[in-house]
């Protein structure tokens, strides 16, 4: 996911958090400040693009900074730099766990895209991924944003469980998305043990399907709502699929 859906989603999962009734009006937005502010920092690695963009891409994005091993470090690391703050000093440990909130929180929706996370680096380089939803989903960011919103007016707890409630739900869906636009594929190619299904922008409708071999593989775009070719004409409704071949 984009990085500023990544600190805002942190923020209502702060939210989220109970809360003492001793706890002050004013303290909600610091806590989901911080949480935003760690949710945020794993994708600090994009710094290493800079460096030596060939090595960023295969070896340190999503790796360090995304790893669950790595979490306490981070979170230590971003409470230090918290400190000077005199309300972060007096409440350190909160601080810590909102570090490590916000850092857990950017997981997940990284293991929605194609690309993946090295979740258990240094241990184990594997990159895992869900594949269900694009790296720039605007429904989520939009649910997120509406979550936030409502905040202002409603409580907040209540609000927050409700929208991450709904996040879920639309994740389930996309998964069924998912799982029709494998079958759909498994359909053409009745034979093929190596099928996949990625997410495409704009519609959680749109799916490249691909049918891989070890000399070449093949390549369809899929709009599961369309009856013959899709408002972006590259995606064709099932029964009209133009698969294309790649060595």
């Amino acid at each position: 996911m984009d990085t500023i859906t990544h600190a805002l989603f942190g923020a209502v999962c702060s939210a989220a958090l109970p809360r003492t009734p001793s706890t002050s009006s004013s303290e909600l937005p610091r806590r989901m400040a911080i949480t935003g502010m760690a949710a945020a920092f794993p994708d600090i690695d994009y710094l290493g693009f800079w460096i030596d963009p060939l090595l960023f891409l295969a070896d340190w994005h999503r790796s360090a900074t995304h790893s669950l091993l790595l979490i306490p470090f981070w979170a230590a690391l971003l409470t230090l730099c918290c400190l000077p703050w005199q309300w972060a000093r007096n409440r350190w440990r909160m601080v810590y766990g909102l570090c490590c909130l916000g850092l857990l929180s950017h997981l997940p929706l990284d293991l929605l895209t194609p690309f993946g996370i090295k979740l258990f680096y240094p241990l184990a380089t594997t990159a895992y991924s869900l594949a269900i939803s694009f790296f720039i989903d605007g429904y989520f960011t939009a649910i997120i944003v509406v979550t936030l919103l409502l905040l202002l007016w409603h409580p907040p707890r209540r609000v927050a469980l409700s929208g991450l409630l709904i996040l879920s739900t639309y994740l389930s869906g996309l998964w069924l998305l998912k799982t029709e636009a494998l079958q759909v594929a498994a359909q053409q190619f009745p034979q093929s043990t190596d099928l996949h299904a990625l997410p495409q922008p704009f519609s959680p409708f749109y799916w490249q399907l691909i049918e891989a071999h070890k000399t070449h593989h093949q390549v369809a775009y899929l709009s599961l709502t369309a009856e013959h070719q899709a408002i972006i004409k590259e995606y064709q409704g099932r029964r009209n699929l133009v698969w294309k071949t790649y060595h």
